[in-house]
């Protein structure tokens, strides 16, 4: 139920931070969706949404879902689970790149440039060590049901 809490919690955010930033645009007269950043945002909005719909199928009662349905939706639970952190990591590295592109603080500000370059490389290791827990901590999991 704990994880079912922080995702919960999570879409709520989301929710919150775009009606923010599409209040703060329309404030503002700044066009909404008008750049990759914007698109990858929703669709990665669009990709946990669908993502948390099918994690709920889990609480149904098995009356409803077969165990062979639940099996699959694990397995697909699980991918887009993952396939969702990229697009967040993506997003996040697509939002510093379009900030700084705003700021004018590209390749003549050096220093700037190098230390906003430096935070992407980090963000997107972290992304990948992340995932490759999740993906480790599944198949730690499978191996384990295996052998009981």
């Amino acid at each position: 139920m704990l994880h079912l809490f922080w995702h919960t919690s999570a879409w709520i955010f989301s929710a919150v931070g775009l009606y923010a930033v599409f209040k703060f645009h329309n404030k503002n007269d700044i066009v909404n969706m008008y750049s990759s950043h914007s698109w990858f945002g929703i669709a990665t909005i669009a990709l946990y949404g669908i993502e948390y719909l099918g994690g709920l199928a889990f609480l149904m009662p098995e009356s409803y879902i077969s165990h062979q349905s639940r099996k699959l939706l694990l397995l697909l639970h699980r991918f887009l689970g993952i396939a969702t952190l990229a697009f967040v990591f993506t997003t996040i590295a697509m939002g510093i790149l379009e900030k700084v592109t705003f700021n004018n603080t590209g390749p003549k500000k050096g220093s700037e440039y190098k230390i906003t370059s430096a935070a992407i490389v980090v963000l997107m290791a972290w992304g990948l060590s992340l995932s490759a827990a999740i993906a480790l901590r599944n198949r730690i999991n499978l191996k384990e049901r295996k052998q009981s």
